[in-house]
């Protein structure tokens, strides 16, 4: 199958994946305004994707197995189109939180289905190009979610911005019904009883709860941080004008991006003179965790703290790399869905509970701007748990490979 027919109708549903999961920092002063939501409403509002998204993985999983990449996403992203069509008519805080589980089912496997056809159509060296490719994108979908979204803003309301992710959803779709073909049957489908045994094995691993809390708070945060809490932060916490904050988070993000060609460039020479796997991840919480307390305790220099938080962060893609080398080859799967599981689990939570932080703060009577820095800097002492707990058992799960 010709790489282009193929990457093509993917990436754009995975580019509109990541989009829909971080175009509610950009709008959420809109909806704050328009709704009346309050700090907690927007957190609790945005956790709903994530845990939709995270649930959704082993049903999504088995329907993947059963009616393979093109059937199951091109059916299973509609579902993301009519969450979107929902949230644009939307009267009320209902309609928004019943179309954000929308989209968040929907667009479940628009990573996994690619992956899946890539290893039915593709040797080992083009499969790890796409999946590369893929993830870029997916980074890219992000970064439109800053200041493009908001200067498309400019010209269009949130309301007819959602009509449109509605429409370029369906497009998607087609796409990938038309031009993606079916792979062969799979004669051993797994249930989805089997599919939770096979997690339970995972869970029992302990390098898994090696990785996990990492994966938990820090990932977590940094999703939560760009899908919402970012934008919320720089214009209620630090006093920045909304097309400004956009225009921060915008840079973060292509540090973020410049960070995942970073390790694609040069893991493989550094892993060569000892910096394997597991330092890059170690250096990117070290470097995470610094920015985000620069940020919180608001030190001077904002652009380069959230460049800095971009780039530490961009490091956390190698968890799934340390995590699967030191597992049983029955496990390595499985650690993909696992670490996937907690971590959308943890950013839904984080988001969650900022808001819920933050609402109760100022319903004590706490200044917005206070209560944002003590919300930060808990996640700051969050995230310093589990990177304090990944150092302090480096070398229970040392190995020799390159994670």
């Amino acid at each position: 199958m010709p790489i282009t027919r193929f990457f093509v109708p993917f990436a754009a549903a995975y580019f509109l994946s990541s989009l829909f999961r971080a175009v509610i920092g950009v709008i959420s002063p809109e909806l704050a305004r328009e709704f009346a939501l309050t700090a907690q409403d927007l957190g609790g509002l945005a956790s709903l994707y994530f845990y939709a998204f995270a649930l959704a993985q082993i049903p999504s999983g088995v329907f993947l197995d059963r009616f393979g990449p093109r059937r199951a996403e091109s059916m299973l992203i509609l579902a993301a189109a009519a969450g979107a069509l929902l949230f644009c008519f939307a009267h009320d805080f209902s309609g928004l939180a019943i179309g954000r589980i929308l989209i968040g089912i929907g667009v479940a496997i628009c990573f996994a289905a690619p992956l899946k056809a890539a290893a039915m159509w593709y040797p080992q060296e083009k499969q790890v190009a796409l999946s590369g490719w893929i993830m870029l994108v997916g980074g890219l979908g992000a970064t439109f979610a800053t200041k493009p979204v908001q200067y498309a803003l400019v010209f269009f309301d949130w309301r007819t911005l959602f009509g449109g992710l509605a429409i370029l959803t369906v497009l998607a779709a087609i796409g990938i019904a038309v031009w993606i073909r079916d792979i062969p049957a799979n004669p051993v489908q797994k249930t989805m009883a089997e599919q939770w045994r096979e997690l339970g094995g995972l869970l029992k691993h302990p390098r898994f709860w090696w990785v996990m809390p990492w994966a938990f708070t820090g990932m977590g945060t940094f999703i939560s941080v760009q899908g919402l809490w970012g934008m919320q932060w720089l214009i209620h916490g630090a006093g920045y004008a909304k097309p400004d904050a956009a225009n921060l988070l915008f840079a973060m993000s292509l540090v973020a991006l410049s960070g995942y060609f970073f390790i694609g460039s040069l893991s493989e020479n550094l892993a060569r003179r000892g910096l394997t796997n597991r330092h890059l991840l170690a250096a990117g919480m070290v470097v995470d965790l610094f920015a985000l307390l620069a940020i919180s305790l608001r030190w001077p220099g904002d652009s380069l703290w959230w460049c800095l938080y971009g780039l530490g962060t961009s490091l956390n893609v190698l968890s799934w790399t340390v995590l699967t080398c030191g597992l049983p080859k029955e496990l390595a799967g499985r650690s993909n869905t696992g670490l996937n599981l907690f971590m959308f689990i943890g950013s839904g939570s984080i988001s969650f509970l900022i808001g819920w932080i933050i609402s109760t703060l100022q319903a004590n009577g706490i200044d917005t701007r206070e209560a944002f820095s003590i919300a930060f800097i808990g996640l700051v002492s969050a995230n310093s748990l589990a990177a304090g707990w990944f150092l302090l058992r480096w070398k229970r799960f040392s190995v020799t490979q390159s994670g």
